[in-house]
């Protein structure tokens, strides 16, 4: 599967593509490490081609810095400038396979091809040349070196373009331009960062741990960000497109023994999933029953280049078979609880705590909070009195571990010693709408059954409210509670024998409710130099949750409704109205308001009413005979406030006078002509207001015709 893979991902990869080049010209794989270098001088097409590799006798590698561009005249110059910096044979010596391969390495070949000397690897490697001899080792880039199938340039400087041209000499010493090739030294592999081996579980035994490790492979290594720092003639980063599959990932485990960690000779290939979207890594380690094996790896390419560090697995050997285990406990009756004991456990890595669960039935059962290793008892208080509990005891191990303890201990206990019970603290009193909300706390204690509250407007004198409370909250919605005084409260416990605790802590508090005041009465006026003073009892001398007044007032016959008529509210018994209009009726009410801003009904109306004053008589006017009757004469002055004049007579015949005519304000003549000769008679005049009032007769003045 891994060498199918390899194939896959290797030979299909397309070369990065350089400035405007001949598209006859073969452009060859490098990738780059702090090794130097690599040069992929034979892919999948070239080694199926034996007549061409039999005219082959060796390729000869020439370099040289690319300084500028890489368009075509530039790699023409650059061609010209390269010089020879090494041979590659297919065939290799015992010295320079041992510079390829290390000591481990040389076994390892030796075991997989089942050869006994160094010579023979030596002359394996010299016999077959094909991929397909070498199975999985294949890919591994020494393999590849030491085939000649790749040239490994080691004569690099970290972050310089290189550019190189192989030709392949042939047995008659004739070299030819074989292939071409751009790399950049020593940069590294910068895909690698972004591999991550996660934590895909263990499989502990009683002797040993697999550990394995899953690396998602599903990401386009050409969409991976690129290094920031790239060539001016490369903005777009082409040229750190090189070589790399997801088949040249490899791992190195590191294992932690008594605090250091040792990295483990070898890697671990690994293998593809079902799926083919991930690589799946295993490690198998011995261990003796209760050690602990942590382990960690780093992913590498084949070229030596390492990426970030996999997530670090703890497994620790223990299995149903050898984990320590919780077999007995006792449960002791004590005072307000029961205590459940056991012996103590080792002070192991592996273990979490004591889990103990209460049971009232078979089915039902409550999980007490996880005791501590290092706890060898455990005191339950939220028990009730007269019940017999059953208590389950087990050990738990850490989370991972394939580790449970089926069969518990478990033990019986009855709660039946008593103390008086405490008393609940930190009462409170707070205000919810127009109700008070008590809130309380209350120890630990299973033998308390319920609670009862006291009320009163004086600390000193608490009266028992009704009902038993059974939460540790209450919600007092008396009807009864004033907004105007201060209720304090207390609180009592009770448990289930009936025996009650000594009072809480005291909480005061004024309900958020209506004061219940009145208006003032007897109210009174005084008027004088066009002023109307209303003044009314002080009802703050009978009610000290009286503050202030409001004062309302309206027109009879005018206004709608009252309406305020000074700056409101006051503090003082009286104020003032200066805006009277003569003849009109005035009605007032007033308010008492409360320190807290509430407003009592209004008091019972008031009335007053200014007279206007009484219209004037008119004395002065003058009568004379004419030849046909009597003139009438009114003095020539217009007066604003009058509509004009009443004109009455009457004869000597007649008791009554006799209004006869109605003058307008400036009419100041008129002639009588209902009148007899040698008869007397006498007129007198009424003075009429524009409000339409008439006055009285004036000067009554006597002619005879």
């Amino acid at each position: 599967m891994y060498k199918l893979l390899f194939f896959c991902l290797c030979f299909c990869l397309a070369a990065p593509s350089i400035g405007q080049l001949n598209k006859n010209t073969k452009f060859i794989l490098t990738a780059t490490s702090n090794d130097g270098n690599y040069l992929f001088l034979l892919d999948k097409n070239d080694l199926n081609q034996p007549i061409f590799l039999s005219t082959i006798d060796h390729f000869v590698v020439k370099r040289t810095v690319i300084s500028g561009g890489v368009d075509s005249a530039s790699m023409a110059k650059y061609g010209q400038q390269a010089k020879p910096i090494g041979e590659v044979k297919r065939t290799i010596t015992l010295s320079d396979l041992k510079k390829i391969l290390k000591p481990t390495f040389m076994a390892a070949y030796k075991e997989a091809f089942q050869l006994k000397t160094d010579e023979a690897l030596v002359g394996y490697f010299n016999s077959h040349t094909q991929p397909d001899d070498y199975q999985i080792l294949y890919p591994m880039i020494e393999t590849r070196l030491a085939l000649g199938h790749v040239f490994l340039d080691k004569e690099v400087q970290k972050g310089v373009l290189y550019y190189y041209e192989v030709y392949s000499v042939n047995k008659n010493k004739t070299a030819t331009l074989y292939a071409k090739a751009v790399a950049i030294g020593k940069v590294g592999n910068y895909r690698l960062p972004f591999f991550k081996a996660l934590n895909n579980g263990m499989t502990v035994r009683d002797s040993s741990v697999t550990m394995h490790w899953i690396i998602p492979i599903t990401m386009n290594l050409n969409s991976l960000p690129k290094p920031t720092q790239r060539f001016s003639f490369d903005p777009e980063g082409k040229l750190y497109n090189t070589f790399f599959s997801f088949g040249m990932l490899k791992a190195r485990v590191s294992v932690n023994k008594n605090g250091e960690w040792t990295q483990l000779p070898g890697l671990i290939m690994p293998q593809l999933n079902a799926t083919r979207d991930s690589l799946m890594v295993s490690f198998y380690q011995d261990a003796l029953p209760s050690d602990v094996v942590q382990a960690s790896i780093l992913l590498e390419d084949d070229i030596h280049n390492q990426g970030g560090q996999s997530d670090t697995l703890t497994a620790y050997i223990v299995t149903n078979s050898n984990a320590p285990k919780l077999t007995s406990m006792h449960v002791i009756d004590t005072l307000n609880g029961l205590r459940i004991s056991w012996t103590p456990f080792p002070n192991s890595p592996y273990l979490s705590g004591i889990q103990i669960i209460r049971y009232t039935n078979v089915q039902k059962g409550d999980t007490l909070p996880l005791v501590p290793l290092t706890d060898t008892q455990y005191f339950d208080y939220q028990i009730k009195a007269g019940v017999q509990y059953r208590y389950e005891g087990r050990v738990l191990y850490q989370p991972g571990m394939n580790v449970f303890q089926l069969t518990p201990a478990s033990s019986f206990g009855t709660l039946t010693k008593f103390s008086r019970p405490m008393p609940p603290f930190r009462l409170t009193a707070n205000v919810e709408g127009h109700h008070i909300r008590l809130n309380w706390e209350v120890a630990k204690d299973p033998t308390i059954a319920n609670y009862f509250l006291y009320r009163g407007t004086s600390p000193n004198n608490l009266l028992l409210l009704p009902g038993m409370i059974t939460a540790n909250s209450y919600l007092d919605s008396a009807e009864s509670l004033s907004g105007g005084s201060t209720y304090y409260y207390a609180v009592v416990s009770q448990n289930l024998m009936q025996d009650t605790s000594i009072y809480s802590n005291l909480a005061a508090i004024i309900p958020n409710r209506k004061l219940l005041i009145n208006p003032p009465t007897a109210i009174q006026f005084y008027y004088t130099n066009r002023v109307l003073t209303i003044f009314w009892e002080d009802a703050r001398s009978r009610d000290n949750k009286v503050v202030k007044y409001l004062v309302q007032r309206k027109r009879v016959g005018i206004d709608g409704d009252f309406v305020w008529f000074a700056q409101q509210p006051i503090s003082k018994v009286n104020c003032t109205d200066a805006d009277m209009v003569a003849g009109t009726a005035y009605q007032y009410r007033i308010a008492s308001i409360s320190f807290k801003g509430d407003t009592s009904r209004f008091s019972e109306l008031a009335t007053f009413k200014l007279s206007k004053k009484a219209v004037e008589k008119m004395d002065k006017f003058f009568i004379s005979n004419e030849k046909d009757g009597i003139l009438i004469t009114l003095p020539t002055v217009v007066y604003e406030n009058r509509k004009g004049y009443g004109l009455y007579k009457r004869s000597s015949l007649n008791s009554q006078f006799t209004k006869i005519a109605t003058l307008s304000a400036d009419q100041f003549v008129f002639s009588d002509k209902e009148v007899v000769a040698n008869e007397t008679y006498q007129y007198a005049l009424t003075v009429i207001e524009k409000d339409g009032r008439e006055g009285g007769l004036g000067n009554i003045m006597t002619i005879k015709h």
